[in-house]
């Protein structure tokens, strides 16, 4: 994956929460730059708006970008982290990190299901997305924003594991192979259904017995005065 586009920077200078409510006033997105020996960590603000457009360009926020600050050089950098507002979604902080074009670097990648398993198709089958994104370690210049996996061939009871996973030249999974990506489940009946609604319901509300301690006691001692004395 080739550089996606151009970031102005801008250093600041003040850091802390009040400073970066006021950036997010100002259409601003408080951010951090860690430089390629990870020796130092740069406070930088970047336009809202700019990181929106070029985000909505793309399939996922994993990319590689050249970052200008102050109006300087670009760096290659990589977006590695990206943080959301929970409610609105907003971008509300980034974390860039510099990257050589010549070394290889490690970054999460997402995982997309295509294809409709025959297990659904055919035998009415549930689809479980398992494991949703998968470390990966290449060059920046080989980085893809995604990994599509086809699950069509996907029967009831058939999993897709990492060591499955179709990889462009140069990219290497560093995630563990037997890590299940994908699973078709069987179809779940009226009657399993209410087995297990049954059985939860007995876990809640049945009386755990104890062995050996207090209750046992106290019953044991409730017995003896009742038991009627001799004579």
């Amino acid at each position: 994956m080739a550089t996606t586009g151009i970031v102005n920077a801008d250093i600041r200078t003040v850091s802390g929460s009040s400073e970066a409510r006021r950036l997010r006033r100002q259409g601003q997105i408080p951010c951090v730059l860690q430089t390629l020996d990870q020796a130092s960590v740069t406070q930088l603000q970047v336009s809202a708006h700019e990181m929106k457009m070029m985000l909505s360009r793309h399939a996922s926020e994993n990319l590689v970008l050249d970052l200008v600050v102050d109006g300087n050089a670009p760096r290659k950098v990589l977006l590695n982290d990206v943080q959301h507002d929970p409610i609105t979604d907003a971008i509300v902080h980034m974390d860039f990190l510099e990257v050589s074009m010549t070394e290889k670097m490690q970054a999460s990648v997402q995982i997309v299901l295509t294809g409709d398993p025959k297990g659904v198709t055919q035998g009415g089958g549930v689809l479980e997305h398992l494991v949703r994104e998968i470390e990966v370690e290449c060059l920046p210049g080989d980085m893809v924003e995604e990994i599509e996996a086809d699950v069509s061939g996907l029967d009831i009871g058939d999993m897709l594991y990492a060591r499955d996973l179709q990889l462009p030249a140069g990219v290497a999974v560093l995630t563990q192979s037997d890590i299940a990506v994908a699973l078709v489940s069987a179809p779940r009946t009226e009657e399993t259904a209410d087995e297990e609604e049954a059985a939860a319901e007995e876990t809640t509300n049945g009386e755990p017995e104890i062995v050996g301690g207090k209750k046992d006691e106290a019953d044991d001692n409730a017995a003896a005065e009742k038991k009627p004395g001799k004579g």
